[in-house]
């Protein structure tokens, strides 16, 4: 569905944000259309089996180890 595309597509967005040390999960949201940062942590964690501050920490191991 259309709605369900569109939080696909922030999604992506807000993970490529994190992946270039955007680490404010609030600005990530704002950024990515999300108006609550609680909501866009919720629907993060649920789609991508991590919670927003968890992906952040293995994006900086992946750093810190490659």
């Amino acid at each position: 569905s259309i709605p369900r595309y569109i939080t696909a597509v922030r999604l992506q967005n807000a993970c490529a944000l994190m992946e270039r040390n955007h680490t404010c999960i609030k600005d990530v949201a704002l950024k990515c259309g999300f108006s609550d940062p609680l909501y866009f942590s919720k629907v993060f964690k649920k789609e991508m089996r991590v919670s927003p501050t968890a992906f952040l920490t293995q994006q900086k191991t992946q750093k810190n180890n490659g």
